[in-house]
C-alpha cells in the first residue's frame, strides 16, 4: 500500500499551482503536473499504486500512464506535456530565458485547465478557494490576451480588471464593470471563503 495519499498529493499540486500563478514560474506548474498524474494513479490504481510509480518514475512515462486510462480525457495530455516541456527548461536547465511571457501565460491557462479537470469533472469537489482567485486571475487576463492584445481599449480593460480582482483578494469586492462574465465570476465567489497566502 502506498504512503503517498490522494489527499497529500492535493496539498502538493495546490501548493505547487499557487506557487505557479504567484512566481508565474513553470517550473512549479511542471510540479503541480506531476502531482497531479500522481493523484489520477493513486486513485485510478489504488492498492497498486506503488507498482506505476516504479514502473514510471518519470513524468513522460506517467502522463503516456494516465491519458490510457477511460475516465482521462485526450486533452490532458497536450496540457500535461506543455507543462512537462516548458517547465524542464527552468527545472533542469536552470535557463528561463528560452520562456517567453507568452509561454507563461500559456502554461498557466493549462495549469487552470488542469485545476478545473481535476476538481470539476474528475473528483467532482468544489475548486480549493486557496487557488480560487488565482484561476479567476488567470481566466481573465487569458481572455484579455487572447483578443486584440494591442488595442489601447483592451490594455485599459485588463488594468481594470487587474485592479478589480486586487479589490477581490482585498477581500473588497465590487463590481466596477458590468460585462456578464465579470460580475458573474464576482457573484460566483462573494459568498465563499478566500484564504490569501500560505
Amino acid at each position: 500500500m502506498s504512503v503517498q495519499t490522494i489527499d497529500s498529493k492535493k496539498d502538493d499540486f495546490i501548493g505547487h499551482a499557487k506557487k505557479a500563478f504567484n512566481e508565474k514560474n513553470l517550473n512549479y506548474a511542471r510540479q503541480a503536473a506531476e502531482a497531479f498524474c500522481k493523484i489520477i494513479i493513486l486513485k485510478e490504481d489504488g492498492e497498486n499504486a506503488d507498482e506505476s510509480f516504479q514502473k514510471y518514475k518519470k513524468l513522460e512515462g506517467k502522463i503516456n500512464y494516465i491519458v490510457k486510462k477511460p475516465t482521462i480525457q485526450k486533452k490532458i495530455k497536450s496540457y500535461l506535456i506543455f507543462l512537462q516541456n516548458h517547465g524542464n527548461l527552468a527545472s533542469h536547465d536552470g535557463d528561463t530565458s528560452k520562456i517567453n511571457e507568452d509561454d507563461i501565460n500559456d502554461g498557466l491557462l493549462q495549469l487552470s485547465k488542469l485545476i478545473d479537470f481535476l476538481y470539476t469533472e474528475y473528483l467532482h469537489q468544489d475548486i480549493p478557494d486557496k487557488i480560487k482567485v488565482n484561476l479567476l486571475r488567470e481566466n481573465f487576463e487569458s481572455k484579455q490576451t487572447g483578443c486584440n492584445q494591442h488595442s489601447k481599449s483592451n490594455l485599459s480593460e485588463k488594468k481594470l480588471i487587474n485592479k478589480s480582482l486586487n479589490n477581490i483578494e482585498e477581500s473588497n469586492i465590487s463590481v466596477t464593470d458590468k460585462k456578464p462574465h465579470i460580475e458573474e465570476s464576482i457573484n460566483n465567489i462573494k459568498n465563499s471563503t478566500i484564504s490569501i497566502g500560505s
